[in-house]
């Protein structure tokens, strides 16, 4: 039962874009200069999931990126032993979903941005990609409002309201 000082919270289920339409400036800037970093090579191509996406040089997936917060998440398909103490990645491959880029580097600095272009270096180096020159893009994309994202289906209502009070959490 609510109670008249009860608030009601809405959850909603979000995609990837619907995060980074959402994040903050720098979120974005940092997401579009690593996106742009990662499709400067020969067939290497993108493709967005809800929660993720996923980069791939011709059927091979390399890399993929996450967004947990203000946190960008970096999977890169590296041996994460090898780079655990001098870039500070994490070894996600218990994950089932991680299997193929066990390499996981969060983003949240500039720094961290020079880091993975480090990785990702690193990574092409190894498998052979070759660079070419293209034009960046801007990925940023321009805010806006809850009502705009539901009508292009990047939100999803879950159907869920919960109460705000303590009381009400407590059940009481």
């Amino acid at each position: 039962m609510f109670r008249a000082n009860a608030t009601e919270r809405v959850s909603y289920g979000k995609t990837v874009l619907s995060k980074l339409i959402t994040a903050p400036d720098v979120v974005k800037n940092r997401y579009s200069e690593i996106k742009n970093y990662l499709l400067a090579f020969k067939k290497a191509r993108a493709n967005m999931s809800r929660a993720r996406e996923s980069f791939y040089i011709g059927r091979k997936c390399f890399a993929r990126i996450a967004m947990r917060g203000k946190t960008l998440c970096l999977y890169l398909a590296l041996n994460p032993t090898e780079y655990i103490e001098k870039y500070n990645v994490e070894d996600v491959l218990s994950v089932k979903l991680y299997v193929d880029t066990p390499c996981m580097l969060r983003i949240r600095s500039d720094r961290a941005v020079r880091r993975a272009k480090a990785l990702i270096d690193e990574l092409t180096a190894s498998i052979g990609a070759i660079a070419i020159d293209r034009k960046p893009e801007n990925y940023a994309e321009l805010f806006k409002s809850i009502e705009q994202l539901e009508k292009k289906r990047l939100l999803s209502y879950n159907g869920k309201k919960q109460k705000s009070t303590f009381d009400n959490r407590r059940g009481e």
